[in-house]
C-alpha cells in the first residue's frame, strides 16, 4: 500500500497518562532535560538506539510498566486514493479522524478509593522490595577504600 507516512513523538502523552513529568524520566534515564523535552515537544527529529534504549528503561522505571517503542512513537500511513484501494471505502476512509486516546479516557470513570489504595499498596511493596534489593546488594558489595 502506498500513501503518505507519519511518525511523530507520543512520550508526552505516555508521560502525562502515568502522571510523570519529563524531568522526571531525565533523571532515572541519565538523558539530558534538553533531550528529553526536546522529544517530548516534538522538536527532536532523529535519535540514536542508545538514547531511545534510556527512554524506554526510565520509562520502565518510573511507572514500573513494560514498555515499547509504540509508547513513545506514533506512526500511521494514511492511504492515498490512486493507492488501489476501493473508492467506496476510500469516501468512507476520507471523513475519518485519528484515535484520539485522551477522548477514550475522559469516558474511563475515576478509581474507587478502593481501587486507589490497592493500587498504593501494590506501589509501595514494589518500592519496599527494591529497597530490599539496594540494601542486601549494599551488604554484600565490598567497600573500597578511598585511601588506597
Amino acid at each position: 500500500m502506498t500513501g503518505t507516512r507519519h511518525t511523530r513523538w507520543k512520550l508526552g502523552e505516555t508521560l502525562g497518562h502515568y502522571g510523570k513529568t519529563p524531568l522526571a524520566l531525565a533523571r532515572v534515564s541519565g538523558l539530558s532535560k534538553n533531550t528529553v523535552y526536546d522529544i517530548v515537544n516534538g522538536r527532536a527529529k532523529a535519535v540514536t538506539l542508545e538514547t531511545l534504549d534510556k527512554l524506554l528503561s526510565g520509562l520502565e522505571e518510573l511507572t514500573g510498566v513494560r514498555m515499547t517503542v509504540e509508547d513513545v512513537l506514533h506512526h500511521q500511513t494514511s492511504p492515498t486514493v490512486d493507492a488501489g484501494i476501493d473508492p467506496a471505502l476510500q469516501a468512507q476512509l476520507s471523513g475519518a479522524r485519528p484515535f484520539d486516546a485522551e477522548e477514550l479516557l475522559a469516558l474511563v470513570p475515576d478509581w474507587t478509593e478502593e481501587e486507589r489504595a490497592e493500587n498504593d499498596r501494590f506501589w509501595a511493596e514494589r518500592e519496599a522490595e527494591k529497597q530490599a534489593v539496594r540494601e542486601a546488594l549494599r551488604q554484600v558489595t565490598p567497600r573500597v577504600s578511598k585511601s588506597a
